[in-house]
């Protein structure tokens, strides 16, 4: 499975991170602003069942380049 990977925080401070597929990123989004009560994540670590509720934070990378170091301009 090929994906985004995801970071979920929720009240408290415990973070959740997944690998998730477009259309289940969609769905989670689609979840944050209809009210869902709970939303199951179909991640290639297993499936999570999230409290909408309790999350403070949905956390998607964008998919441009990463790296640490110095550029050469």
């Amino acid at each position: 499975m090929a994906g985004h990977r995801l970071e979920i925080g929720f009240h408290g401070g415990n973070v959740l991170r997944a690998t998730l597929e477009e259309a289940q990123v969609t769905a989670l989004t689609e979840a944050l602003g209809n009210g869902t009560a709970w939303h199951l994540l179909a991640a290639e670590e297993g499936k999570f069942w999230i409290k909408v509720s309790d999350l403070q934070f949905v956390r998607i990378p964008d998919d441009g380049p990463h790296g640490v170091g110095f550029s050469h301009a």
